[in-house]
């Protein structure tokens, strides 16, 4: 931990609870450029949002401000437009998984439930096949139409072969 501080307001706890999405931006020196402070208030007033300060987090290297974010769409123009790295709120207040990841899985959910709905749906028609099959091939037999020879294994359609006498 040498040289690493973490100053944690209770606003800024409550922030990151309460908008999972957070925009980590690394700044060299003590304090926030004046000019970019401005550009920052300014992309937020454009939304029409208030801004979200998450915890300052300071380093040997440099102090990382954070933001918070309702919205993914807002927090990835965020990122566009003054850079940092995109972080999913985790559990308990700590620094949550890469944004990315959290979507990967979600991705993967997705998939795994899409998969399972079609595995669920080609069994279901699978069995309606056979169940449709089956009721035609009974009723051909009743009908006439079709013979199942038991010692052969094949199926014989029309007349029956008339046998010799």
């Amino acid at each position: 931990m040498g040289g690493e501080g973490l100053s944690m307001p209770k606003r800024a706890i409550r922030n990151e609870f309460g908008h999972p999405y957070i925009v980590e931006v690394a700044v060299v020196g003590d304090e926030l450029n004046v000019q970019l402070g401005r550009r920052i208030m300014q992309f937020h007033q454009s939304r029409r949002i208030q801004p979200r300060y998450g915890r300052t987090i300071t380093t040997n290297r440099a102090k990382l401000y954070r933001w918070c974010f309702s919205d993914l769409l807002i927090a990835r123009a965020f990122i566009e437009q003054f850079g940092g790295e995109l972080y999913k709120h985790g559990n308990h207040g700590q620094r949550g998984e890469a944004a990315g990841a959290a979507e990967m899985s979600d991705l993967l959910q997705f998939v795994i439930v899409a998969g399972f709905g079609a595995l669920c749906f080609g069994f279901g028609y699978l069995i309606a096949f056979i169940v449709t099959r089956n009721r035609w091939r009974d009723e051909m037999i009743k009908r006439g139409v079709a013979r199942y020879n038991w010692k052969t294994g094949k199926w014989g359609w029309g007349e029956p072969p008339k046998e010799r006498s």
